[in-house]
């Protein structure tokens, strides 16, 4: 692996373009055989992978101050929350967290308390297409698949708030390359939270 070549890296992005089914072996080659002692910048986008991976490899690298995790599954049973709170105790260095589009096990993850914006207030449109246009909404403020902290926000308080409010939906997905941007697909439309 070339990464463990190079334990002087500082920025670190690894994204895929495809159907993120069978990537996990990446990332937990990833978190096995590397330890990338100076690493500052991490950013993981189109991946699968399972939560104890995950967590391996934020514990491993406690300098970390910008994260970017991005159209993740996490499966196994470290959740999404887990993470976030692994985060908030592992990474005393941390200065900006951004999370766009995670799900957990194939079911989209939502932060219940963000977005909170009536759609039928900005669009005017049929309302059978409301849930359509619902994640693609683009607000002034953060939405409920998407989050960005700032150190100047209490880092480390914000995590653990959006720990205790990410919530699990019945809504399934799958990533794939459509008009060759990253697209989540439905499998079902409603919204309703697992239990």
């Amino acid at each position: 692996m070339l990464l463990k070549h190079t334990p002087a890296l500082t920025h670190l992005s690894l994204a895929l373009t495809d159907d993120i089914s069978g990537t996990s072996e990446i990332l937990c080659a990833v978190a096995k055989h590397t330890h990338l002692r100076q690493l500052k910048c991490l950013s993981l986008n189109s991946f699968e992978c399972e939560g104890e991976t995950l967590r391996q490899i934020i514990c491993k690298h406690p300098l970390l101050q910008k994260i970017d995790l991005e159209n993740l599954n996490i499966t196994g049973s470290v959740s999404f929350g887990d993470i976030l709170g692994t985060l908030a105790s592992d990474c005393p260095r941390l200065a900006r967290v951004e999370i766009r589009q995670i799900s957990q096990n194939g079911f989209r993850t939502v932060f219940r308390s963000l977005g909170d914006v009536e759609l039928s207030k900005l669009y005017n449109g049929p309302s059978y297409d409301l849930d359509f246009f619902e994640d693609f909404m683009v607000v002034s403020k953060p939405f409920r698949h998407h989050a960005t902290i700032d150190d100047w926000e209490n880092l480390k308080e914000r995590l653990i708030e959006l720990q205790h409010d990410v919530a699990v939906t019945n809504r399934q997905h799958e990533l794939r390359v459509w008009y060759e941007e990253m697209a989540w697909i439905d499998k079902e439309d409603s919204y309703f939270h697992r239990q």
